[in-house]
């Protein structure tokens, strides 16, 4: 027969010793010498606890005994929590018990030991069949054990706090000296794997980072009518908890937040059911706004970093576009400065054409541009891209282009507008072909490059325009006499031939006064179109003055020449509205004899003026 006094004061003993070494042992050791501490004093065959400790979100099911291998079942927090709460403090295990089976020859006792804040139990204690217990007793241990508990049990709660503070205080130091975002990501996810060591973690993050250690997944946002808990967590920063039942998991999802916006979140996945408590909440909450203040800092720190390297990059780049180049050396110096910031794989320049004809191509693209854009499908894409801007003339960044019935062959496109006051005048296109290659900060980088590129390529056109305005004739948009006299000069300072042509416009006199001089001007202009489509690559055409035109054909024949001149005349006879005749002289010259520009245009003034005394509207070549 049990003496409950001695029994008691003896169990009192040997646990107020055991309180003075908890600091000293793991918790599991401790249960362990609780167990055999028990199982000598009580005189039983057997001790085995069962706890709960739903402040353990590692391990909220454990168990210990005196012996091992112990055989119980391992129930879920609920299923454990409803079968407590059918219990009375103490008894009797029979077969149908979820956590152990009846032993044989033996008699097993079921105590309820329990401690609000901290834990939910059993005690499994097992006698011989044949020795003698009482109830009364097995009481007075069921409640100095659950005092002993609860000392165990607070006092090891209070080392793991202070020991996951001084984890976060550690991080909270290292964090303070760290400039990159992935750095500050690393070192998270090394220490939550210490406060948390047997649990899964991934990192869902807003933007791409090149690191293949941490488990990084993009945030997936689909625009469907039910989002995913990781982005519920990120859109509204607040923390959610998915509970799985056909996985038996929990999913936490608690937001990397700064003061300014949301960075990220972290998914933690416990491979089993388990109740959350606002202790752990508001800890993981914390722990993941100081990690989402630290990302913001590295990312802040970052952008000011990536942003003042890139106006050093625009500085020197605007210097370079500056340098009173041409089209195709700012071309040039465009691609350059791209493929070092962003390492596309096709960058084109593009222009819109505003006085191209209907059904011809509206573009020009310029030399120094990758072959791709002169390709069929480059070409097509161009026109895609050329609609577009008419319709919508924005900025477009796509990481994953389609177009209807356009092959691109690039999944990352980047088209950037060239603007001229209110209008714009062309694009900038840069490809790769590796889906998402090109990050929103080098979107915006390229962005600012292009302006400045513009004004290059503006001030080029307007500097282009203006030579030509230098060396073109206002009304018949042909060369000046000037320009003529100039490049007929340098051909015969080289060796070769060259054929010299002028044409008068017969009774011109005549036509502006019967139809006035704006008739007069369409008349002239229309004679211009006429031999400008009869000009090939190389020859000159040009108003000689008045109702004079000229044209230079270089390495032509006296013959070739007047077959030139004839067609021509043939075709102002039948194209011009009001109808007039044009009379000619041709001359040529040869490096074989001695001559100047001078005498050149002598003979064929010769020419002229015995084509115009002879009849006029016809040919006449100077002998």
């Amino acid at each position: 027969m049990m003496n409950t006094n001695r029994i008691s004061e003896n169990l009192k003993a040997n646990l107020f010793e055991l309180t003075y070494t908890i600091d000293e042992y793991t918790r599991k050791d401790m249960m362990n010498m609780l167990c055999e501490r028990l199982k000598k004093i009580l005189d039983a065959s057997n001790i085995v606890f069962y706890m709960y400790n739903k402040k353990q979100l590692n391990e909220q099911i454990t168990y210990f005994s005196s012996q091992y291998p112990v055989s119980v079942k391992t129930l879920s927090p609920s299923r454990f929590i409803a079968y407590f709460k059918e219990k009375t403090n103490i008894t009797v295990v029979n077969e149908e018990n979820p956590i152990t089976q009846k032993s044989l020859d033996q008699m097993t006792f079921l105590l309820k030991v329990y401690c609000k804040e901290n834990f939910s139990g059993f005690m499994f204690i097992t006698f011989s069949e044949d020795q003698i217990v009482s109830l009364t007793t097995l009481e007075k241990v069921r409640i100095i054990i659950e005092q002993f508990l609860s000392i165990l049990y607070h006092k090891r709660h209070q080392m793991f706090l202070r020991e996951r503070n001084q984890l976060l205080f550690q991080l909270s130091t290292k964090l303070h000296s760290v400039h990159q975002t992935i750095e500050v990501l690393e070192r998270f996810y090394e220490t939550i794997q210490l406060i948390y060591p047997t649990f899964r973690y991934y990192l869902l993050m807003s933007q791409e980072y090149e690191n293949e250690t941490l488990p990084i997944k993009m945030i997936e946002y689909t625009g469907g009518a039910t989002l995913s808990p990781g982005t519920l967590a990120f859109i509204n920063n607040e923390l959610q908890i998915e509970y799985n039942e056909v996985k038996k998991e929990t999913n936490i999802y608690s937001p990397l937040s700064g003061k300014q916006g949301v960075y990220g979140v972290l998914q933690i996945n416990i491979q089993q059911i388990v109740t959350m408590i606002d202790e752990e909440v508001n800890f993981i909450t914390q722990f993941t706004n100081m990690v989402g203040r630290a990302i913001e800092r590295t990312t802040l720190y970052q952008s000011s970093t990536q942003l003042v390297s890139d106006l050093q990059i625009i500085n020197v780049a605007s210097h370079d576009l500056n340098l009173n180049l041409d089209q195709n050396e700012i071309t040039d110096t465009v691609k350059k400065h791209i493929f070092e910031s962003c390492h596309p794989e096709q960058v084109g320049v593009i222009f819109f054409s505003q006085e191209r004809e209907e059904g011809l191509e509206s573009f020009d693209i310029l030399d120094g541009s990758t072959e791709y854009f002169t390709t069929q499908n480059g070409i097509q894409f161009i026109c895609h891209v050329y609609e577009k801007m008419k319709q919508d003339p924005k900025p477009i960044l796509s990481g994953n282009f389609q177009a209807e019935g356009i092959d691109t062959l690039y999944n990352s496109i980047m088209i950037i507008p060239m603007w001229s006051s209110e209008s714009i005048f062309g694009v900038i296109i840069v490809a790769h072909h590796i889906p998402y290659y090109f990050s929103f900060d080098k979107f915006k980088f390229i962005q600012s490059f292009v302006q400045h590129a513009s004004l290059a390529f503006h001030n080029s056109v307007l500097k282009e325009q203006l030579k030509q305005t230098a060396i073109t004739d206002y009304l018949t948009k042909l060369y000046s006499r000037n320009h003529l006299d100039k490049k007929i000069g340098e051909q015969m300072s080289r060796s070769g031939r060259g054929a010299f042509i002028l044409f008068d416009v017969d009774d011109f006199k005549l036509v502006n006064d019967t139809f006035g001089h704006y008739i007069g001007d369409k008349v002239l202009i229309q004679v211009a179109e006429i031999i400008k489509l009869e000009m090939k690559q190389g020859e000159i055409a040009a108003r000689w003055g008045g109702e004079e035109f000229a044209v230079y054909l270089p390495h032509c024949s006296l013959a070739e020449a007047t077959e030139r001149a004839n067609r021509i005349r043939e075709k102002v006879i039948k194209t011009t509205q009001p109808q007039v005749t044009l009379s000619s002289g041709v001359s040529t010259w040869t490096s074989a004899k001695k001559d100047t520009v001078e005498q050149l245009f002598i003979r064929t003034d010769e020419a002229l003026y015995e084509a115009k005394t002879s009849g006029k509207n016809k040919v006449v070549q100077h002998k």
